[in-house]
């Protein structure tokens, strides 16, 4: 379904009174305003129900609901290869942590990032 954006300019009068309650001016304010992913018809509807304010129509790159919108990209995750003689019990994957830390601890201190050898002992 092809998806089209709504660009229009509301307006908005603005009035000014004095203290006694008497009017003494006003003025008319521009308000951009933005609709995203409508499909046709309420797209035209806009432009037919405010005919007072600027309505541009334009349809929206992609041809089907969600392409012509930002961040609407799905990415896959990644599978992790898991040993096929490995349990997948809370004991194992914690055991499993554990040596990941460790080995972890030891790289650090080895290779001399004192930092990291710090935030290490602060862990255990």
């Amino acid at each position: 379904m092809q998806l089209f954006t709504v660009k229009m300019i509301a307006k908005r009068i603005v009035s000014f009174f004095d203290a006694s309650g008497a009017k003494t001016g006003e003025r008319v304010e521009e308000i951009p305003q933005v609709y995203r992913d409508l499909p046709h018809p309420t797209a035209l509807g806009y432009k037919a129900n405010f005919p007072d304010n600027k309505v541009e129509i334009e349809a929206q790159h992609g041809e089907y609901a969600g392409e012509g919108r930002k961040g609407s990209s799905y990415e896959r995750r990644e599978r992790v290869n898991v040993p096929a003689d490995f349990k997948h019990t809370r004991r194992a994957v914690r055991e499993k942590i554990q040596e990941k830390i460790a080995a972890d601890d030891l790289t650090a201190a080895q290779t001399g990032d004192m930092s990291a050898a710090i935030n290490a002992e602060m862990k255990s």
